[in-house]
């Protein structure tokens, strides 16, 4: 998509309100490097994974998340090797 579409669509409204729900900065990150699917195949997965997601949620009620916390920078010393 180029950037007149993105516009058009209000794509950053969207992407800020998103980003106003994360629960940490690096979610905020990727929630800002989203871009929309165009892979036909790709959306009709996402579209079904989403259905289920919803019909648990409606059968089973909404998951028990609690808190999230930022592990960015745990991740980041994982990666380097760190004990």
């Amino acid at each position: 998509m180029n950037e007149k579409t993105y516009r058009v669509l209000e794509y950053n409204k969207i992407i800020e309100k998103l980003k106003a729900e994360a629960a940490s900065e690096m979610t905020q990150k990727i929630i800002s490097e989203l871009r929309p699917l165009v892979d036909v195949c790709l959306i009709e997965e996402r579209l079904a994974e989403t259905s289920e997601a919803v019909s648990v949620i409606v059968h089973k009620g909404t998951l028990p998340l609690g808190s999230f916390y930022d592990i960015e920078n745990s991740l980041y010393l994982a990666h380097k090797g760190a004990p």
